[in-house]
Protein backbone atom coordinates (compact mmCIF):
# COMPACT_ATOMS: atom_id res chain seq x y z
CA UNK A 1 0.00 0.00 0.00
CA UNK A 2 1.49 3.29 -1.06
CA UNK A 3 1.48 6.39 1.08
CA UNK A 4 -0.32 9.45 -0.21
CA UNK A 5 1.84 12.57 -0.33
CA UNK A 6 0.29 15.80 0.80
CA UNK A 7 2.26 18.08 -1.49
CA UNK A 8 2.55 18.79 -5.18
CA UNK A 9 2.38 16.04 -7.78
CA UNK A 10 3.84 17.96 -10.70
CA UNK A 11 6.21 20.78 -11.58
CA UNK A 12 5.05 24.21 -12.77
CA UNK A 13 6.52 27.64 -13.14
CA UNK A 14 6.40 29.22 -9.67
CA UNK A 15 4.06 32.15 -9.08
CA UNK A 16 4.39 34.80 -6.43
CA UNK A 17 3.49 33.66 -2.91
CA UNK A 18 0.21 35.00 -1.57
CA UNK A 19 -0.36 37.15 1.49
CA UNK A 20 -4.16 36.92 1.15
CA UNK A 21 -6.56 34.53 -0.61
CA UNK A 22 -9.07 36.06 -3.02
CA UNK A 23 -12.15 34.30 -4.37
CA UNK A 24 -10.29 33.42 -7.58
CA UNK A 25 -7.41 31.94 -5.62
CA UNK A 26 -9.81 29.86 -3.57
CA UNK A 27 -11.25 28.61 -6.85
CA UNK A 28 -7.72 27.62 -7.83
CA UNK A 29 -7.47 25.70 -4.55
CA UNK A 30 -10.65 23.80 -5.40
CA UNK A 31 -9.40 22.99 -8.91
CA UNK A 32 -5.97 21.84 -7.75
CA UNK A 33 -7.60 19.75 -5.03
CA UNK A 34 -9.91 18.14 -7.57
CA UNK A 35 -6.98 17.27 -9.83
CA UNK A 36 -4.98 15.73 -6.99
CA UNK A 37 -7.94 13.77 -5.69
CA UNK A 38 -8.46 12.42 -9.21
CA UNK A 39 -4.79 11.42 -9.44
CA UNK A 40 -4.86 9.68 -6.07
CA UNK A 41 -8.39 8.27 -6.13
CA UNK A 42 -7.16 4.69 -6.47
CA UNK A 43 -4.84 5.13 -3.49
CA UNK A 44 -7.67 6.55 -1.37
CA UNK A 45 -9.87 3.64 -2.38
CA UNK A 46 -7.10 1.22 -1.46
CA UNK A 47 -6.95 2.74 2.01
CA UNK A 48 -10.73 2.57 2.33
CA UNK A 49 -10.84 -1.03 1.13
CA UNK A 50 -8.82 -2.05 4.18
CA UNK A 51 -11.21 -0.60 6.78
CA UNK A 52 -14.29 0.75 5.00
CA UNK A 53 -16.47 0.50 1.92
CA UNK A 54 -13.71 0.84 -0.72
CA UNK A 55 -15.44 3.88 -2.21
CA UNK A 56 -13.72 6.93 -0.71
CA UNK A 57 -11.51 7.62 -3.72
CA UNK A 58 -14.31 7.25 -6.26
CA UNK A 59 -16.70 9.30 -4.13
CA UNK A 60 -14.23 12.13 -3.61
CA UNK A 61 -13.20 12.17 -7.28
CA UNK A 62 -16.86 12.40 -8.34
CA UNK A 63 -17.63 15.07 -5.74
CA UNK A 64 -14.68 17.33 -6.51
CA UNK A 65 -15.29 17.01 -10.24
CA UNK A 66 -18.88 18.11 -9.63
CA UNK A 67 -17.64 21.09 -7.61
CA UNK A 68 -15.37 22.23 -10.44
CA UNK A 69 -18.24 21.88 -12.89
CA UNK A 70 -20.52 23.89 -10.58
CA UNK A 71 -17.92 26.63 -10.16
CA UNK A 72 -17.34 26.84 -13.91
CA UNK A 73 -21.09 27.06 -14.52
CA UNK A 74 -21.33 29.83 -11.94
CA UNK A 75 -18.65 31.77 -13.81
CA UNK A 76 -21.04 32.56 -16.62
CA UNK A 77 -21.82 29.28 -18.37
CA UNK A 78 -25.58 28.56 -18.58
CA UNK A 79 -26.30 32.08 -17.38
CA UNK A 80 -25.61 31.23 -13.73
CA UNK A 81 -24.60 34.09 -11.42
CA UNK A 82 -20.91 34.46 -10.67
CA UNK A 83 -19.52 33.45 -7.29
CA UNK A 84 -17.95 36.71 -6.18
CA UNK A 85 -17.73 36.30 -2.39
CA UNK A 86 -15.98 33.80 -0.13
CA UNK A 87 -19.21 32.57 1.40
CA UNK A 88 -20.94 32.11 -1.96
CA UNK A 89 -18.05 30.05 -3.32
CA UNK A 90 -17.61 27.87 -0.26
CA UNK A 91 -21.33 27.30 0.23
CA UNK A 92 -21.59 26.24 -3.42
CA UNK A 93 -18.66 23.88 -2.86
CA UNK A 94 -20.23 22.38 0.25
CA UNK A 95 -23.71 22.02 -1.20
CA UNK A 96 -22.31 20.33 -4.28
CA UNK A 97 -20.32 17.85 -2.19
CA UNK A 98 -23.37 16.99 -0.09
CA UNK A 99 -25.37 16.34 -3.26
CA UNK A 100 -22.77 14.43 -5.25
CA UNK A 101 -20.70 12.35 -2.84
CA UNK A 102 -22.44 9.16 -1.85
CA UNK A 103 -20.50 8.20 1.29
CA UNK A 104 -20.02 9.87 4.64
CA UNK A 105 -17.38 12.20 3.19
CA UNK A 106 -20.12 14.11 1.33
CA UNK A 107 -22.00 15.36 4.40
CA UNK A 108 -18.75 15.77 6.36
CA UNK A 109 -16.77 17.78 3.80
CA UNK A 110 -19.96 19.50 2.70
CA UNK A 111 -20.57 20.68 6.25
CA UNK A 112 -16.95 21.80 6.49
CA UNK A 113 -17.11 24.06 3.45
CA UNK A 114 -20.60 25.39 4.20
CA UNK A 115 -19.70 26.30 7.79
CA UNK A 116 -16.40 27.75 6.58
CA UNK A 117 -18.26 29.95 4.11
CA UNK A 118 -20.96 30.99 6.58
CA UNK A 119 -18.27 32.28 8.94
CA UNK A 120 -17.03 34.71 6.28
CA UNK A 121 -20.29 36.23 5.03
CA UNK A 122 -19.68 38.88 2.38
CA UNK A 123 -15.89 38.62 2.50
CA UNK A 124 -13.91 38.76 -0.74
CA UNK A 125 -10.48 37.75 0.59
CA UNK A 126 -8.91 35.94 3.54
CA UNK A 127 -5.71 36.54 5.43
CA UNK A 128 -4.14 33.97 7.74
CA UNK A 129 -6.27 35.01 10.71
CA UNK A 130 -9.52 34.91 8.75
CA UNK A 131 -8.55 31.57 7.22
CA UNK A 132 -7.94 30.17 10.71
CA UNK A 133 -11.35 31.40 11.82
CA UNK A 134 -12.98 29.89 8.74
CA UNK A 135 -11.23 26.55 9.26
CA UNK A 136 -12.26 26.58 12.90
CA UNK A 137 -15.90 26.96 11.88
CA UNK A 138 -15.51 24.28 9.22
CA UNK A 139 -13.98 21.76 11.62
CA UNK A 140 -16.81 22.47 14.06
CA UNK A 141 -19.16 21.51 11.22
CA UNK A 142 -17.39 18.17 10.81
CA UNK A 143 -17.67 17.55 14.56
CA UNK A 144 -21.38 18.40 14.58
CA UNK A 145 -22.16 16.23 11.56
CA UNK A 146 -19.93 13.25 12.39
CA UNK A 147 -20.29 13.40 16.19
CA UNK A 148 -16.63 12.45 16.48
CA UNK A 149 -13.61 13.72 18.39
CA UNK A 150 -9.83 13.50 18.22
CA UNK A 151 -8.28 10.07 18.54
CA UNK A 152 -11.14 8.10 16.97
CA UNK A 153 -9.32 7.47 13.66
CA UNK A 154 -11.22 9.94 11.50
CA UNK A 155 -10.42 12.95 9.32
CA UNK A 156 -10.47 15.07 12.50
CA UNK A 157 -7.12 13.53 13.42
CA UNK A 158 -5.68 15.43 10.45
CA UNK A 159 -7.84 18.56 10.76
CA UNK A 160 -7.18 19.26 14.43
CA UNK A 161 -3.36 19.36 14.21
CA UNK A 162 -3.63 21.32 10.96
CA UNK A 163 -5.81 23.95 12.60
CA UNK A 164 -3.45 24.23 15.56
CA UNK A 165 -0.44 24.62 13.25
CA UNK A 166 -2.25 27.20 11.13
CA UNK A 167 -2.99 29.40 14.13
CA UNK A 168 0.55 29.09 15.50
CA UNK A 169 2.06 30.90 12.49
CA UNK A 170 0.24 34.18 13.02
CA UNK A 171 -0.28 36.43 9.99
CA UNK A 172 2.16 34.71 7.62
CA UNK A 173 -0.19 32.96 5.18
CA UNK A 174 2.57 31.03 3.38
CA UNK A 175 4.07 29.72 6.61
CA UNK A 176 0.64 29.04 8.11
CA UNK A 177 -0.70 26.96 5.24
CA UNK A 178 2.60 25.10 4.86
CA UNK A 179 2.56 24.25 8.57
CA UNK A 180 -1.08 23.15 8.33
CA UNK A 181 -0.32 20.86 5.39
CA UNK A 182 2.65 19.34 7.20
CA UNK A 183 0.62 18.81 10.38
CA UNK A 184 -2.22 17.21 8.40
CA UNK A 185 0.25 14.80 6.79
CA UNK A 186 1.60 13.88 10.23
CA UNK A 187 -1.96 13.52 11.52
CA UNK A 188 -2.77 11.21 8.63
CA UNK A 189 0.16 8.94 9.54
CA UNK A 190 -0.81 9.08 13.23
CA UNK A 191 -4.14 7.39 12.44
CA UNK A 192 -2.34 4.19 11.47
CA UNK A 193 -1.92 2.72 14.99
CA UNK A 194 -5.32 3.97 16.20
CA UNK A 195 -8.34 1.75 16.79
CA UNK A 196 -11.36 3.15 14.95
CA UNK A 197 -14.37 3.95 17.10
CA UNK A 198 -16.44 5.85 14.52
CA UNK A 199 -17.83 4.97 11.13
CA UNK A 200 -17.63 1.70 9.22
CA UNK A 201 -14.04 1.14 10.34
CA UNK A 202 -15.25 0.83 13.94
CA UNK A 203 -16.85 -2.51 13.02
CA UNK A 204 -13.35 -3.96 12.74
CA UNK A 205 -12.29 -3.04 16.28
CA UNK A 206 -8.61 -3.85 16.81
CA UNK A 207 -8.32 -5.05 13.22
CA UNK A 208 -8.54 -1.40 12.14
CA UNK A 209 -5.05 -0.87 13.57
CA UNK A 210 -2.22 -0.67 11.06
CA UNK A 211 -4.25 1.20 8.45
CA UNK A 212 -4.33 4.90 7.60
CA UNK A 213 -7.75 6.52 7.79
CA UNK A 214 -8.85 7.45 4.23
CA UNK A 215 -10.60 10.64 5.42
CA UNK A 216 -7.41 11.82 7.09
CA UNK A 217 -5.56 11.02 3.85
CA UNK A 218 -7.93 13.10 1.71
CA UNK A 219 -7.70 15.92 4.26
CA UNK A 220 -3.91 15.93 3.82
CA UNK A 221 -4.39 16.21 0.05
CA UNK A 222 -6.80 19.12 0.42
CA UNK A 223 -4.47 21.04 2.72
CA UNK A 224 -1.41 20.20 0.64
CA UNK A 225 -3.16 21.72 -2.37
CA UNK A 226 -3.95 24.87 -0.41
CA UNK A 227 -0.34 25.26 0.77
CA UNK A 228 0.95 24.97 -2.79
CA UNK A 229 -1.59 27.46 -4.16
CA UNK A 230 -0.56 29.96 -1.49
CA UNK A 231 3.17 29.32 -2.09
CA UNK A 232 2.69 29.74 -5.83
CA UNK A 233 3.99 26.24 -6.63
CA UNK A 234 0.73 24.42 -7.46
CA UNK A 235 0.53 22.85 -10.87
CA UNK A 236 -2.29 23.95 -13.15
CA UNK A 237 -4.71 21.00 -13.43
CA UNK A 238 -5.62 19.67 -16.86
CA UNK A 239 -9.26 19.35 -17.84
CA UNK A 240 -9.06 15.55 -17.83
CA UNK A 241 -8.05 15.52 -14.17
CA UNK A 242 -11.43 16.73 -13.00
CA UNK A 243 -13.66 14.82 -15.40
CA UNK A 244 -15.70 12.07 -13.73
CA UNK A 245 -14.69 8.59 -14.85
CA UNK A 246 -18.32 7.45 -14.94
CA UNK A 247 -20.75 9.66 -16.80
CA UNK A 248 -23.95 9.97 -14.76
CA UNK A 249 -26.91 8.03 -16.08
CA UNK A 250 -30.22 9.62 -15.09
CA UNK A 251 -31.88 7.49 -12.43
CA UNK A 252 -35.43 7.82 -11.16
CA UNK A 253 -35.73 10.85 -8.91
CA UNK A 254 -37.34 10.67 -5.51
CA UNK A 255 -40.59 8.80 -6.05
CA UNK A 256 -43.86 8.63 -4.25
CA UNK A 257 -45.72 5.42 -3.66
CA UNK A 258 -48.14 3.93 -1.20
CA UNK A 259 -50.82 1.32 -0.99
CA UNK A 260 -50.91 -0.58 -4.27
CA UNK A 261 -49.20 1.89 -6.60
CA UNK A 262 -49.39 5.65 -6.55
CA UNK A 263 -50.65 8.19 -4.05
CA UNK A 264 -51.35 7.40 -0.44
CA UNK A 265 -54.29 8.50 1.67
CA UNK A 266 -54.95 12.23 1.47
CA UNK A 267 -54.01 13.99 4.68
CA UNK A 268 -51.73 11.22 5.93
CA UNK A 269 -48.20 11.56 7.28
CA UNK A 270 -45.72 10.94 4.49
CA UNK A 271 -42.65 8.71 4.87
CA UNK A 272 -39.32 9.21 3.11
CA UNK A 273 -36.89 6.29 2.85
CA UNK A 274 -33.22 7.27 2.68
CA UNK A 275 -30.96 4.40 1.71
CA UNK A 276 -27.65 3.75 -0.02
CA UNK A 277 -29.48 1.24 -2.21
CA UNK A 278 -32.49 2.09 -4.34
CA UNK A 279 -33.30 -1.60 -4.61
CA UNK A 280 -33.35 -1.93 -0.81
CA UNK A 281 -35.63 1.08 -0.39
CA UNK A 282 -38.03 -0.17 -3.04
CA UNK A 283 -38.06 -3.65 -1.49
CA UNK A 284 -38.77 -2.20 1.96
CA UNK A 285 -41.61 -0.12 0.54
CA UNK A 286 -43.07 -3.15 -1.25
CA UNK A 287 -42.84 -5.24 1.92
CA UNK A 288 -44.63 -2.63 4.03
CA UNK A 289 -47.37 -1.99 1.49
CA UNK A 290 -47.79 -5.71 0.88
CA UNK A 291 -48.10 -6.60 4.55
CA UNK A 292 -50.66 -3.85 5.15
CA UNK A 293 -52.58 -3.67 1.90
CA UNK A 294 -55.70 -2.46 3.70
CA UNK A 295 -54.16 0.91 4.54
CA UNK A 296 -52.35 3.50 2.48
CA UNK A 297 -49.84 6.31 3.10
CA UNK A 298 -47.47 8.14 0.76
CA UNK A 299 -43.88 6.87 0.66
CA UNK A 300 -41.05 8.79 -1.00
CA UNK A 301 -37.81 7.07 -2.00
CA UNK A 302 -34.53 8.99 -1.83
CA UNK A 303 -31.98 6.26 -2.40
CA UNK A 304 -28.93 5.51 -4.52
CA UNK A 305 -26.89 7.86 -6.67
CA UNK A 306 -27.57 9.50 -10.01
CA UNK A 307 -25.16 7.12 -11.78
CA UNK A 308 -26.96 4.08 -10.37
CA UNK A 309 -24.36 3.41 -7.68
CA UNK A 310 -24.70 3.04 -3.94
CA UNK A 311 -24.90 6.21 -1.86
CA UNK A 312 -27.18 8.98 -0.67
CA UNK A 313 -27.86 12.48 -1.97
CA UNK A 314 -29.15 15.15 0.41
CA UNK A 315 -30.66 17.13 -2.47
CA UNK A 316 -32.83 14.15 -3.43
CA UNK A 317 -33.86 13.77 0.22
CA UNK A 318 -34.88 17.43 0.31
CA UNK A 319 -36.93 17.02 -2.88
CA UNK A 320 -38.70 13.93 -1.50
CA UNK A 321 -39.58 15.65 1.79
CA UNK A 322 -40.82 18.80 0.04
CA UNK A 323 -42.90 16.77 -2.42
CA UNK A 324 -44.70 14.88 0.32
CA UNK A 325 -45.05 17.96 2.54
CA UNK A 326 -46.77 19.79 -0.33
CA UNK A 327 -49.52 17.18 -0.72
CA UNK A 328 -52.99 18.41 0.25
CA UNK A 329 -53.68 17.89 3.94
CA UNK A 330 -50.19 16.53 4.67
CA UNK A 331 -49.69 16.02 8.42
CA UNK A 332 -45.92 15.91 8.31
CA UNK A 333 -43.06 13.80 6.98
CA UNK A 334 -41.14 11.07 8.80
CA UNK A 335 -37.68 10.34 7.41
CA UNK A 336 -36.25 6.85 7.95
CA UNK A 337 -32.59 6.31 6.99
CA UNK A 338 -30.64 3.09 6.79
CA UNK A 339 -27.21 3.81 8.35
CA UNK A 340 -23.99 5.83 8.37
CA UNK A 341 -23.89 8.43 5.65
CA UNK A 342 -27.59 7.88 4.99
CA UNK A 343 -28.28 9.41 8.39
CA UNK A 344 -25.82 12.24 7.72
CA UNK A 345 -27.49 12.99 4.37
CA UNK A 346 -30.91 12.99 6.04
CA UNK A 347 -29.66 15.38 8.73
CA UNK A 348 -28.14 17.65 6.07
CA UNK A 349 -31.44 17.60 4.17
CA UNK A 350 -33.46 18.63 7.21
CA UNK A 351 -31.14 21.60 7.71
CA UNK A 352 -31.85 22.77 4.14
CA UNK A 353 -35.64 22.80 4.42
CA UNK A 354 -37.65 25.97 4.73
CA UNK A 355 -38.92 26.76 8.24
CA UNK A 356 -42.49 25.59 7.63
CA UNK A 357 -41.49 22.26 6.07
CA UNK A 358 -38.74 21.71 8.64
CA UNK A 359 -41.25 22.12 11.46
CA UNK A 360 -43.27 19.26 9.99
CA UNK A 361 -40.40 16.83 9.36
CA UNK A 362 -38.75 14.32 11.71
CA UNK A 363 -35.77 12.01 11.38
CA UNK A 364 -36.58 8.65 12.94
CA UNK A 365 -34.06 6.57 14.90
CA UNK A 366 -36.06 3.44 14.08
CA UNK A 367 -34.54 0.46 12.23
CA UNK A 368 -35.03 0.82 8.49
CA UNK A 369 -37.40 -2.04 7.62
CA UNK A 370 -39.18 -2.62 10.95
CA UNK A 371 -39.51 1.10 11.57
CA UNK A 372 -41.07 1.59 8.15
CA UNK A 373 -43.63 -1.14 8.75
CA UNK A 374 -44.70 0.41 12.06
CA UNK A 375 -44.76 3.93 10.63
CA UNK A 376 -46.65 2.91 7.51
CA UNK A 377 -49.41 1.21 9.51
CA UNK A 378 -49.77 4.22 11.82
CA UNK A 379 -49.76 6.72 8.96
CA UNK A 380 -52.20 4.59 7.01
CA UNK A 381 -54.85 4.81 9.71
CA UNK A 382 -54.47 8.57 9.95
CA UNK A 383 -52.34 9.08 13.09
CA UNK A 384 -50.44 12.36 13.39
CA UNK A 385 -46.68 12.80 12.95
CA UNK A 386 -45.73 12.34 16.60
CA UNK A 387 -47.78 9.16 16.85
CA UNK A 388 -46.34 7.80 13.60
CA UNK A 389 -42.81 8.55 14.81
CA UNK A 390 -43.54 6.87 18.15
CA UNK A 391 -44.90 3.78 16.42
CA UNK A 392 -41.78 3.54 14.26
CA UNK A 393 -39.55 3.88 17.34
CA UNK A 394 -41.27 0.90 18.97
CA UNK A 395 -39.78 -1.36 16.32
CA UNK A 396 -36.29 -1.63 17.80
CA UNK A 397 -37.16 -2.94 21.29
CA UNK A 398 -39.93 -5.07 19.82
CA UNK A 399 -37.46 -6.80 17.53
CA UNK A 400 -34.95 -7.23 20.36
CA UNK A 401 -37.65 -8.79 22.53
CA UNK A 402 -38.59 -11.20 19.77
CA UNK A 403 -34.99 -12.33 19.33
CA UNK A 404 -34.38 -12.77 23.05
Amino acid sequence: MSAIPAGSSGAAAPAAPLSRLTVEELKSWVRVTAARIAERADELTELDAAIGDADHGANMRRGMAAVVKAIDAANGVDGAPALTTIDALLKKTGMTLVSSVGGASGPLYGSFFMRMGASQAGATELGATELSDAFDAGVAGIVARGKARAGEKTMLDAWYPALEALRAQGDDLVAATAAAASAAAEGREATKPMIATKGRASYLGERSQGHIDPGAASTAIILGALADVVAGTAEAPGAEATTPVVQPVPAPAAEEGGGAVGAGTAGAVGIVLVSHSRALAEAARDLATGLMASVSAPIGIAAGLEDGGLGTDAAVVVAAIERLAAQPGNQGVLVIADLGSGIMSAEAALERLGPDTASRARLSPAPFVEGLIGAYGAAGIGLDLEAVAAEAAKAAPAKAAQIS
